[in-house]
């Protein structure tokens, strides 16, 4: 993985979603030489909005700057396709996501 762009420092997050907690790490540097920004881990808390507000919550007392990411995902229930998409607005790209993804996932969209 590349980290270095027109001779500048980029930072990238590393995030894993797990069943009951999410971890996040940042980097900066390029492959040979990669340094620590901030890494943390934070439980995830069904009651109070699941995995997404965990996420926020964890990059928001880390102060992440970057906006770039790689992301693992986890458990039993998960499903991965890989779908090819033209380009379009952000609206119509939300519509078609769901609709690719209503005919791979074996129960509610909803759910």
């Amino acid at each position: 993985m590349e980290l270095i762009r027109r001779g500048k420092a980029r930072t990238r997050v590393g995030l894993d979603i797990g069943k009951s907690s999410v971890k996040l790490v940042e980097l900066s540097g390029g492959p040979d030489k990669p340094s620590l920004v901030a890494a943390g881990v934070k439980r995830i808390d069904g009651a109070s909005g699941g995995a997404a507000v965990a996420i926020k919550a964890l990059a928001d007392e880390l102060g992440v700057s970057s906006k770039e990411a790689v992301i693992s995902v986890s458990g039993s229930s998960l499903i991965v396709r890989l779908i090819t998409m033209p380009r379009m607005g952000r609206d119509e790209l939300a519509s078609a996501i769901r609709f690719e993804t209503e005919k791979f996932i074996p129960f509610d969209i909803n759910d």
